[in-house]
């Protein structure tokens, strides 16, 4: 028999048939497989290497694939991103796009925002976006270029003098 081993059930299949042996293919199983996509053959009855007769049935043992569990998705608002990372590991989710924004309520390093709400329940291997906060916009001091007061930025991007010096 030849090695069919991770074609495409499809290619696979045509192959053993171009044997010209009138070798008779029957699918007989589909199961879950961490090693081969969805559609690929897991194996073949005979094995590959086997001596096949003319006529002989053929079963094709063919991959669903990775079996995705469902998982539901914890509360990160107001945890540090270096815990919601290693919980994502642990629950097998990722990370989409991860935003920073200044916020009075959290402290720099902590979860504000997520995409999908606590409690739903998604497939392993789903992304989601986080917004993290780069703390309080009122603790930021930018020194002026010319040695004059700090300035502080403003919620329109603005800053406002704070009459502190800075400088020498």
């Amino acid at each position: 028999m030849i090695d069919v081993t991770g074609e495409e059930y499809r290619t696979g299949r045509i192959m053993i048939e171009n044997l010209d042996l009138a070798l008779t293919v029957e699918e007989e199983t589909r199961v879950h497989s961490d090693y081969f996509e969805a559609g690929e053959i897991i194996s073949t009855t005979p094995a590959a290497g086997d001596v096949v007769m003319e006529g002989q049935t053929v079963s094709i043992l063919i991959s669903l694939g990775p079996e995705v569990k469902p998982v539901t998705v914890p509360t990160f608002v107001g945890l540090p991103w270096e815990t919601v990372q290693a919980q994502l590991d642990t629950l097998k989710l990722k990370y989409g796009a991860v935003t920073e924004e200044y916020d009075s309520e959290y402290a720099a390093g902590i979860v504000i925002e997520q995409s999908i709400e606590g409690t739903n329940t998604v497939d392993e291997g789903t992304s989601i976006d986080f917004v993290i906060s780069l703390g309080s916009l009122d603790d930021v001091v930018i020194p002026p270029a010319d040695g004059g007061t700090a300035e502080t930025p403003t919620e329109s991007g603005t800053a406002e003098d704070t009459g502190e010096a800075v400088g020498p």
